[in-house]
């Protein structure tokens, strides 16, 4: 499999190195300058910075390293923090922007940011999901909020579960089964998922509405219709109702939720709106399970955002600039 540093060298199945990144960012040697830059050369690069306060700059490298940890097409990062206070004053100094995700307020720190090409503009969110630990959202888009282009990506997002395509060459790395780059993560609901949580009377809209909300709701409609399949998973020490189906994370609730769509084909009838909706989102909730293995402990999920801790991000961090070293 291809590495990150291979695309950066060029060495990789369509490169087009030049046609992704920006031009701080065309060969090894600008990388590891970079990175230096931002974060100097301690061993955790991400964590001291965070310690240190953020800036415009500091949140652009946070988005450079979340992207070295999991590179993507189109998506959102959400670092798991310890205190929001970390970042509070550089958040606040940041210009306001309109946002739809999340809690809908947004900050930018798009001012000269040209990591990726295609890329213009930085979303940066504080929240809380579901009362749970406090999250720094980091989102790169293609154009400022108060642009047409924007509003004609947003009125696609609306339509198609996704928004228009900012980069050709990047999508190209997305849709090859072979390259580093992912094709999309992001907290924003698709259509087939959406239509699993109308079938069980939440609001596809509301995009707070996290896994295990989705999930207690599943349990809900499907112990009021007599599920076998529910039963006795419960008898087997399964959660016994649809409030300790809420209190389910991670590995715990990856299992529960394969168990409700299990139940919901095997136990309704072919027209039943939950079944079908379950199974149009088998993409989806594959993507849901594995993600949940795997989540940062106690943290809630919204969709197929990428979850990730200051420690995580220190350790790619470390590894990348190995690779980079020998290079």
């Amino acid at each position: 499999m291809p590495t990150l540093v291979d695309l950066i060298k060029g060495e990789s199945k369509r490169s087009d190195k030049d046609k992704i990144f920006g031009p701080d960012f065309q060969t090894p040697a600008d990388w590891s300058r970079y990175l230096k830059d931002r974060f100097g050369e301690g061993s955790e690069p991400v964590s001291a910075l965070l310690r240190s306060g953020v800036d415009r700059d500091g949140f652009q490298a946070l988005y450079v390293a979340c992207w070295i940890h999991q590179p993507l097409e189109k998506g959102s990062y959400m670092i798991e923090l310890e205190n929001p206070g970390q970042v509070r004053q550089g958040y606040d100094a940041l210009p306001g922007r309109w946002s739809s995700h999340l809690s809908e307020h947004g900050k930018t720190a798009g001012d000269g940011w040209q990591f990726l090409k295609g890329y213009k503009e930085l979303l940066v969110q504080l929240e809380s999901v579901a009362s749970a630990s406090s999250a720094l959202f980091l989102k790169s888009e293609g154009h400022p909020a108060i642009s047409v282009k924007h509003m004609l990506s947003f009125f696609t997002k609306m339509f198609t579960g996704a928004g228009n395509t900012a980069s050709k060459s990047l999508q190209a790395q997305g849709k090859d089964p072979g390259s580093v780059v992912e094709p999309r993560a992001a907290e924003n609901y698709s259509k087939s998922y959406k239509k699993v949580l109308a079938a069980v009377g939440l609001q596809p809209k509301a995009t707070m509405n996290t896994v295990p909300t989705v999930a207690s709701a599943m349990w809900k409609y499907l112990a009021a219709r007599g599920s076998n399949t529910l039963t006795a998973y419960s008898n087997a020490g399964g959660p016994r109702d649809d409030s300790r189906v809420a209190n389910l994370r991670g590995v715990k609730l990856a299992e529960c939720l394969d168990k409700l769509r299990g139940a919901a084909t095997s136990d309704l009838g072919p027209k039943d709106k939950l079944r079908v909706a379950v199974l149009e989102a088998k993409k989806d909730l594959d993507t849901i399970i594995a993600n949940l293995k795997t989540d940062p402990a106690g943290t809630q999920r919204v969709f197929a955002e990428v979850k990730v801790t200051p420690r995580q991000l220190d350790e790619s961090l470390r590894d990348f600039r190995a690779a980079l070293a020998r290079a």
